[in-house]
């Protein structure tokens, strides 16, 4: 446990393991990391900065971030993330470099985006509600977005603003404007089935790639 440090509470050189910790009330982020580090089962709150913040090639599993004073997650280029969760951070829940991996994530009541992301990232299987921004906020080329779900986010569920992205199979329901998307990317058919009961008959309800609005 690292607590009430003047800087960050927990700090690991290239290739260090950080596991089963907690770290809370520090000056500047809960845990910061260098290159091709481990974060396992960790859990940061009420810091300064960031609550986790990880440099290029790390691997983030298990934790949560909670009341940070900036990023719930700030994740460097080639990283993965998986079973993580996010809440009431001041900024984005998690704010994720280029050519990362989001699994099974959950973003939730950030002051920011839930997911913000940038070139070549994948985000997949995750769940974003209730963020001040945008659900989940794609700004640069070459993502894919599939199997997420966005609700009540008080600007879009599922934005994207750059050409060349992939989006598939999501859910959104709730959100000022559940999809925005540019057409200049690539997107399965958005099918709104809003109140409709028994979705068979809406046409392609059955699409394999469909996202629905709900």
């Amino acid at each position: 446990t690292a607590a009430g440090n003047g800087l960050d509470g927990l700090e690991g050189d290239d290739g260090t393991v950080i596991k089963n910790c907690t770290a809370s009330f520090n000056g500047d982020n809960g845990i910061q990391t260098s290159e091709g580090c481990s974060v396992i089962h960790c859990n940061s709150f009420d810091n300064v900065n960031d609550g986790i913040d990880v440099a290029a090639g790390s691997v983030v599993t298990g934790c949560s971030a909670t009341d940070n004073g900036q990023y719930g997650f700030d994740i460097a280029l080639s990283c993965k993330v998986s079973d993580c969760s996010a809440y009431d951070n001041l900024s984005n829940g998690f704010d994720i470099a280029s050519s990362c991996i989001v699994d099974s994530c959950h973003a939730a009541l950030n002051n920011g985006h839930g997911f913000r992301t940038f070139a070549n990232a994948t985000i997949v299987n995750s769940k974003a509600h209730e963020n001040d921004q945008d659900g989940i906020r794609i700004s640069s080329t070459d993502a894919l977005v599939e199997g997420n779900t966005t609700t009540d986010n008080d600007w879009g569920g599922v934005v994207v603003t750059s050409s060349g992205c992939l989006i598939l199979r999501n859910r959104a329901a709730g959100n000022l404007t559940n999809y925005v998307i540019t057409a200049t990317s690539a997107f399965g058919p958005i099918v709104n089935v809003t109140g409709v009961g028994n979705i068979t008959a809406v046409p392609f309800a059955s699409h394999p790639h469909a996202n629905f609005e709900y």
